[in-house]
């Protein structure tokens, strides 16, 4: 679900998100080797100074963290950050992503979540990452997923800012996004869930066959799309026979 002060505007927070979940899927899956290797790129100096406005503690926090771009996927940028240093005397690495059309948006989505995973981390937080420590700690797959050990040291391309500043639209990001989706066979699904005064919106949006394998990462058992999509074809054929 997500907030907007339009519905294109709430909508397009939304399918972000849904792309944001998918990828990150993705990315997890390529770090357990249980998918595709993905190609991985990090900001230059100058591209994270500028998404993170020139905010002296911000970018100080950041280069503290090993921030990692993905831009090959569904026509976005999408960005993940974890510590460098590991998990330190947390159960597992707080991370943070993000996800946009525009590059510096993205970065800057991932890194300030990954400042806010880290700074509201409690009691609560804390009981979940036991759980999970104790989920991926179990299969030697998925304890890459603890501190991107392998990862999280990697010399990686860079990439420069871009030539010229991002101007699109909220309409015109939303029908970029859903020309992207449909190009891979894929639609929006949405509904409205709460309406407040001034247009403010909360939208659902569900894009179905992206991936949710992500929520391995909160302690829940979960399949890729690959292995459901081979499940559900077998069951199919046994019941043909």
């Amino acid at each position: 679900m997500a907030f907007g002060c339009t519905e294109a505007e709430a909508l397009l927070h939304g399918t972000n998100e849904v792309i944001e979940r998918h990828i990150l899927s993705c990315f997890f899956m390529a770090v357990c080797s249980i998918g595709p290797a993905m190609d991985l790129y990090t900001p230059s100096e100058e591209l994270l100074t500028s998404a993170l406005q020139d905010n002296p503690s911000a970018i100080e926090s950041a280069n503290k963290l090993q921030i990692i771009i993905i831009k090959d996927m569904l026509g976005v940028y999408f960005t993940v950050a974890f510590p460098k240093a590991g998990p330190g005397d947390l159960h597992i690495s707080p991370i943070g992503s993000g996800c946009s059309l525009d590059i510096r948006t993205a970065i800057q989505r991932a890194t300030t979540e990954q400042f806010q995973s880290h700074s509201l981390y409690g009691i609560v937080e804390e009981a979940i990452d036991k759980t999970t420590l104790d989920l991926l700690s179990s299969s030697d797959k998925l304890k890459g997923l603890i501190g991107f050990a392998h990862i999280r040291s990697l010399s990686l391309p860079s990439l420069d800012q871009p030539l010229t500043d991002f101007t699109a639209s909220v309409p015109q990001q939303l029908k970029t996004l859903q020309n992207n989706l449909l190009r891979e066979g894929k639609t929006i699904f949405h509904r409205t869930v709460a309406r407040y005064s001034g247009n403010n919106v909360v939208s659902q949006c569900y894009v179905p066959g992206l991936e949710r394998f992500n929520i391995i990462r909160n302690g829940c058992l979960v399949a890729p799309q690959h292995i459901l999509r081979k499940t559900s074809k077998s069951l199919h054929l046994e019941q043909q026979k």
